[in-house]
């Protein structure tokens, strides 16, 4: 029996569905392979003064601002550089007026409120010292009760300093901190290694550099190694966003650039081989003997002595051998610099 004129139109409007339904799927697809990839969302950076780590007169805010800026750009962000102090920074990125800031070092207070990425780079927190002043036996074995020490506004210390009884007294900026220091106002003055160093050899610094020096020790509330951190506002994206930032930041480890820029941060003391005929004594900090170590010790010296004469001593750090990691003083006849680390 031949179909009806009613089962021939519903099987017309069957396919002409079916065709639209078809036509439809393929255009969407050709759309979405045609639109162009989405423009990088630009967002505000901030960051404040420290040098060599933070330059505000140089381009994207020097060493680690480029290193930010970069992987931030591998992660789908155009990142502006804006300086700003660290507390008020911190706090607009709180309120969310800003994307993130840098380098910044964990708190327990902070890890509440912001998202930390990887380590970008690591730091070593020091104590800075007059030459002309005799550190007393009970500050190196890390007793700071009565001691004047100077911190720097809006940093993050480690907990033995914290709790090594010191009197504290804070300062807004590098430079003020070592000119207090200078003038008496105070004994000590904490702050990185690389930073002081950079600052003490600055033209923005009026004072002279041999004036001040670094006192090692062994005791954790002498000095403190930690690394810093890019940090955003904790948010229900702010995990993802922290994700796709740590991929590209551990992609950009591995790359010669970053390489060089680590390398460029190292304002570190040289490094050195201990030498002799025989064994190499080494003493303590206060002068008593520590033991003694074999030819070849790879060491860094922290503080070369003023007067090069004959007899000289300096102080080293071993980095390897039976004593690794000890600080101790040795003859300047036993220390040859190491050129394949310079």
């Amino acid at each position: 029996m031949p179909p009806t004129k009613d089962k021939k139109k519903t099987r017309w409007l069957q396919l002409l569905f079916l065709f639209i339904c078809v036509f439809s799927i393929v255009a969407s697809i050709l759309m979405v392979r045609v639109q162009p990839p989405k423009a990088a969302q630009s967002v505000q950076v901030l960051t404040s003064d420290w040098e060599p780590y933070v330059d505000t007169t140089a381009e994207q805010g020097g060493i680690i601002g480029d290193m930010v800026t970069s992987v931030l750009a591998s992660s789908g962000y155009n990142a502006n550089i804006a300086f700003d102090n660290w507390a008020p920074g911190l706090d607009k990125v709180e309120r969310g007026t800003a994307f993130g800031i840098f380098p910044m070092v964990k708190s327990a207070e902070r890890e509440e409120l912001f998202e930390y990425s990887d380590p970008l780079v690591s730091y070593r927190y020091v104590l800075f010292a007059r030459t002309d002043e005799q550190i007393p036996d009970a500050v190196l074995r890390g007793d700071l009760t009565g001691i004047r020490v100077g911190k720097i506004d809006g940093y993050d210390y480690w907990p033995e300093l914290e709790n090594s009884h010191a009197e504290f007294t804070s300062y807004p900026s590098t430079i003020a901190g070592f000119a207090a220091l200078a003038q008496g106002e105070v004994d000590l003055l904490a702050e990185s290694d690389i930073v002081g160093r950079a600052t003490l050899e600055s033209e923005k610094f009026s004072g002279d550099a041999s004036e001040f020096r670094i006192i090692e020790g062994d005791d954790p509330a002498l000095s403190s190694e930690d690394s810093v951190y890019f940090l955003i506002r904790k948010s229900k994206i702010s995990r993802d966003v922290m994700a796709r930032f740590n991929a590209s930041l551990k992609e950009y480890k591995n790359t010669d650039r970053y390489r060089e820029q680590v390398e460029a941060l190292t304002v570190s003391p040289d490094h050195v081989v201990l030498t002799g005929d025989g064994l190499v004594e080494v003493l303590d900090e206060f002068g008593k003997p520590m033991g003694a170590v074999p030819p070849g010790v790879a060491a860094r010296v922290l503080e070369w002595p003023k007067d090069l004469a004959e007899g000289s001593q300096t102080t080293i750090k071993m980095l390897d051998g039976p004593l690794a990691g000890r600080i101790a003083i040795v003859n300047l006849e036993n220390v040859e610099v190491n050129r394949e680390n310079r």
